[in-house]
């Protein structure tokens, strides 16, 4: 059972891209070094870099991983039923209560709700739901428990988006080929 959600329940973000910046930054310097202490030393060089440009790759997952153990509010939900109140504050559900969010658009709606309780015919939400733009829902009642599955009802972005991850590979590839290219360019 998840605590039910209202308006003006508190939205939280994780430091997942804070945490993947910062592992990036140590792994894209690991694969520069050690592409420039092996790159004039043939096949086992190259071998190496591809497997420190690997452990590049990891390290900047394992930062992200540590980030999204940490989280903070990012807004609150303000929208919700105009007929069912819990606590005396109307009820959130997914689909089509909104809140707003510091991180991004200023409305998200959220994405996540019950499989099988429903106001207004919508999914209720709860604390530990999903909003459109990756946040949870990180507060809600102390005293009514909303149970069911979660179901995700609409898409939902990820903390750390596809460009930032296509960004880091294509630098550790920099990193890693850049002083190999350029002792292969001298012969």
């Amino acid at each position: 059972m998840f605590e039910a959600a209202r308006l003006m329940d508190e939205i939280d973000h994780t430091s997942a891209m804070t945490g993947f910046v910062l592992g990036a930054i140590v792994g894209i310097a690991a694969v520069a070094y050690v592409s420039f202490t092996v790159a004039t030393c043939g096949l086992g060089g190259i071998l190496l870099g591809l497997a420190v440009g690997l452990a590049g790759n990891a390290i900047a997952s394992l930062g992200e991983s540590i980030g999204a153990a940490f989280s903070s509010a990012a807004g609150q939900i303000e929208s919700g039923s105009p007929n069912v109140f819990i606590n005396g504050r109307p009820a959130a559900f997914a689909i089509d209560s909104t809140a707003v969010c510091e991180k991004h658009s200023p409305i998200v709606k959220v994405a996540e709700g019950s499989s099988n309780v429903f106001i207004n015919g919508k999914p209720a939400a709860r604390k530990g739901d999903k909003l459109t733009c990756g946040a949870k829902i990180g507060t809600g009642s102390n005293n009514v428990f909303i149970g069911g599955g979660t179901h995700r009802y609409l898409a939902v972005d990820d903390e750390v988006s596809a460009t930032a991850r296509y960004t880091v590979d294509i630098l550790l590839v920099v990193a890693g080929g850049a002083k190999a290219v350029g002792s292969i360019a001298k012969l």
